[in-house]
């Protein structure tokens, strides 16, 4: 099996990946070959604070990239523009509310970010 970290703005992302238990690491742009058979447990985990995710795969040959959930990203700046024209809007808002308001955002993107920051995709040849 083909593993590859996507290369993105951080050079110092490391991804854990982890077969039948023997955890192995991979730089960002990096690529992992794990000699694997039907029915061994493959998971990663990228970064220190994430969800640990099971890589399920049919094939022992099969090829994977671990890519940032960009749909993710976009959902949040289209939430901060939101926010920001609501609050350019009302015009009246406080700043403790406005300070709530920016860290609550940012407090619900890192906890979706925990569970769904990066995604294994399929490499089809």
């Amino acid at each position: 099996m083909k593993i590859r970290l996507e290369a993105n703005s951080s050079k110092k992302t490391i991804a854990y990946i982890s077969c039948n238990g023997q955890v192995q690491e991979l730089i960002a742009g990096g690529t992992l070959e794990l000699p694997v058979h039907r029915g061994d447990t493959v998971t990663f985990k990228v970064g220190r604070f994430s969800q640990t995710h099971r890589l399920a795969f049919q094939s022992p040959s099969a090829s994977f990239v671990l890519e940032p959930n960009r749909t993710l990203l976009y959902a949040y700046m289209a939430a901060l523009a939101v926010m920001i024209v609501a609050v350019w809007y009302v015009k009246n808002i406080s700043n403790t509310m406005l300070t709530i308001l920016v860290v609550a955002a940012l407090v619900v993107f890192e906890v979706v970010n925990y569970f769904n920051g990066y995604r294994a995709v399929p490499v089809h040849r």
